[in-house]
């Protein structure tokens, strides 16, 4: 997760993106990683791909704020 958020900080989502997914395949329900794995995804304007993976989130937290507030934004956007 640390080197995913050092490629978003330097606004590289793709990097970031390959990182994410590969703790994703050993820790599917890792949540910290979904909620970054949809904010690189909104990054690089893959709106349906990051509302998937925050919905993931919100299946295994169904009262997680982060997940929700990225939800009504997307939603505010649209």
């Amino acid at each position: 997760i640390h080197l995913a958020d050092c490629y978003l900080g330097l606004s590289q989502p793709s990097q970031a993106i390959r990182e994410l997914r590969e703790l994703i395949k050993t820790d599917p329900k890792s949540i910290p990683g979904l909620l970054r794995l949809g904010r690189a995804y909104y990054d690089l304007k893959q709106i349906p791909e990051a509302i998937e993976q925050w919905e993931r989130v919100i299946a295994y937290e169904p009262e997680n704020r982060t997940a929700k507030d990225f939800l009504r934004l997307v939603q505010a956007v649209q």
